[in-house]
């Protein structure tokens, strides 16, 4: 359960929109870290072109592809697709969208390891109440 206090203390960032490009998450932990960051800045999912209002950390796009889950934005809404790498290869990249590893991401959007930690200790604690 969320509370006031717990929303309070929510580290809040700004993430600048990417234009074509997509974050793989080979690793869970990566995509739970990518997760955590997106929705510090208040980006949430998208159903095709609509945003659905959901937080990312409430729905788990790796359960469907794993280690080739890849995480693209849209520019007008703050708001998160996801496919498969294999996916992404064969429309995203003929779109051409370029694939971001998370630390590069991280690195574009100029977020400080110490940012990610903190981020990740909020939401551990958040999980622990």
């Amino acid at each position: 359960m969320t509370t006031e206090k717990s929303k309070q203390e929510k580290p809040t960032i700004m993430l600048k929109p990417l234009d074509h490009v997509a974050i793989h998450t080979p690793t869970r932990q990566d995509y739970k870290t990518l997760m955590r960051v997106c929705e510090c800045a208040d980006w949430n999912w998208c159903r095709g072109d609509q945003p659905i209002g959901q937080a990312p950390t409430k729905f788990d796009g790796w359960k469907c592809y794993k280690e080739e889950t890849c995480i693209s934005d849209d520019l007008h809404c703050k708001a998160l697709h996801y496919t498969s790498r294999s996916g992404i290869n064969n429309f995203l990249l003929r779109q051409g969208y370029k694939i971001l590893l998370p630390e590069d991401f991280y690195e574009f959007q100029k977020l400080s390891l110490r940012q990610i930690l903190q981020i990740n200790r909020w939401f551990d604690q958040l999980n622990n109440r």
